[in-house]
C-alpha cells in the first residue's frame, strides 16, 4: 500500500472511531481549518494528510484519559 492510501485508510479509521466510540467530538472536526480546502481542486499532499491524521489522533489523545482502552484497541499499529 502507498503512502497516501496508508493516510487515507489510518484517517477512515481514526475517523470511524471518533464517529462511533466518542460522537461527542464530532463537533470539533467542524473546528479543524485543515478540512477546509481554500482552492476549488486543491492538491492533497502527503504531508497534508499526515498533519490531518495527526490533528484527530491529538483529538483523541486528549480525551483518552477518560476513556483509555477504546483508543489503544483501535489507533493504527505504527
Amino acid at each position: 500500500m502507498n503512502t497516501t492510501n496508508k493516510y487515507i485508510t489510518d484517517i477512515t479509521k481514526i475517523t470511524n472511531i471518533i464517529k462511533t466510540e466518542y460522537p461527542e467530538l464530532l463537533p470539533f472536526f467542524n473546528e479543524s481549518p485543515e478540512t477546509i480546502p481554500n482552492q476549488s481542486h486543491p492538491i492533497i499532499s502527503n504531508s497534508a494528510l499526515k498533519e490531518y491524521y495527526s490533528s484527530l489522533y491529538s483529538l483523541l489523545e486528549d480525551y483518552k484519559p477518560n476513556h483509555p482502552y477504546i483508543v489503544e484497541k483501535h489507533i493504527m499499529s505504527k
